[in-house]
């Protein structure tokens, strides 16, 4: 999974926005559009926080990228 966590200037229109007690999460097009449901889990421990997510395609596995249809 890729995090990206600078924004400026980038279009971010074709993303999805996710609201998340006090997160805000951007779902990215290949991504929404392939899976079938995403789980994004927050832990805190001592003094962090620990991010997990994972998604479930809706076949039988993801389609990269560089994959033609």
């Amino acid at each position: 999974m890729s995090v990206g966590t600078y924004l400026k200037g980038r279009n971010l229109s074709r993303y999805r926005t996710v609201l998340q007690d006090e997160y805000k999460l951007l779902i990215a097009p290949a991504l929404y559009s392939q899976a079938s449901s995403i789980t994004v889990d927050v832990t805190d421990f001592l003094f962090w926080r620990s991010l997990t997510a994972a998604a479930e395609p809706l076949g039988d596995h993801f389609h990269s990228p560089a994959c033609r249809h």
